[in-house]
């Protein structure tokens, strides 16, 4: 077992000896030898979204950079559509823009939407990531140049969980500027809501939506692991594992837009209240890294 260290925040990397990854296919890239050959349509993401337009735009562009190809935008009836936000990335193809909450998904909507997601256009796509607009994935690992470099070493598997790290409001009453790249204030490895994962899915090894938004039902013989390659039965990877790949969880961000997060509830049914933002915020006793933006990337041309 080794450390690494993530701003102040020390992370437990339980690497597993070489005989144990090359029988996981983990080994790592400058090992393989092999580049990998980008599918232009591999990497996909399926979010649920409402009246979070300030923020759409910097978590398409994040993620569009990070490698993403298609984002599927499930709309649970904002008061008004992110389409001018995103209407570039809408033009090119690369969103599809879906004003869900107009057919009424049975509630709670959120894991109806992903089920939708993977019904709909899973098949055009190797992996898809299921994230809500707070949630950015980080790779950690220097050693694989891209997220779907990382990916492919976990291909013989039914998808790859991640766990999060859970930010606070880093002293923010308002939304500040530069959005969340001013929040450093995070919880540490050991706070209970950082054993949650979110879940990357191997599309031809997933046969449905799971039982909440974090994990999903795979075919016979399949199933998720985390980054080490070990199992995951269900929505939690305790303790969590960070070495290659995790999920920055902006959250609560400032004051007044975890205010607003309270008034236009939460996709899957759950109910948050102030003490909830007092208990992360009091949890954030670690600094992490502001996010680090992925290089920029040129939109395909408008279709």
């Amino acid at each position: 077992m080794c450390f690494s260290t993530l701003g102040n925040v020390q992370l437990v990397d339980r690497q597993l000896p070489e005989q144990q990854q090359r029988e996981h296919g983990l080994l790592q890239t400058e090992q393989r030898q092999q580049p990998v050959e980008q599918d232009t349509q591999a990497l996909a993401m399926c979010a649920v979204f409402k009246d979070q337009n300030p923020d759409i735009r910097t978590w398409v562009e994040y993620h569009y950079r990070m490698g993403f190809d298609a984002f599927y935008i499930l709309d649970d009836g904002s008061k008004e559509p992110a389409t001018a936000e995103l209407a570039d990335y809408i033009a090119a193809g690369v969103v599809h823009y879906d004003l869900v909450s107009r057919r009424k998904l049975p509630h709670p909507m959120q894991k109806h939407a992903y089920g939708k997601c993977l019904a709909e256009w899973g098949s055009r796509h190797t992996w898809m990531a299921f994230l809500d607009v707070d949630e950015f994935i980080v790779v950690n690992d220097p050693r694989n140049v891209t997220l779907l470099q990382l990916l492919t070493t976990y291909q013989q598997f039914g998808g790859v969980g991640l766990n999060w790290i859970m930010f606070g409001s880093s002293g923010h009453t308002e939304r500040p500027p530069d959005g969340v790249s001013q929040y450093t204030a995070c919880t540490p490895p050991s706070f209970f809501h950082n054993k949650h994962i979110k879940s990357v899915v191997n599309i031809k090894h997933t046969s449905g939506r799971g039982t909440s938004p974090h994990h999903f039902s795979y075919a016979n013989g399949y199933w998720a692991v985390n980054t080490d390659g070990q199992k995951i039965d269900g929505p939690f990877n305790e303790p969590p594992t960070y070495g290659r790949a995790h999920i920055n969880h902006y959250f609560t961000k400032s004051l007044a837009e975890f205010q607003e997060k309270i008034e236009r509830g939460a996709g899957n049914g759950s109910h948050k209240t102030m003490q909830l933002f007092h208990d992360v915020n009091e949890a954030a006793t670690e600094t992490c890294p502001s996010l680090q933006w992925p290089p920029p990337r040129s939109l395909p041309a408008a279709t």
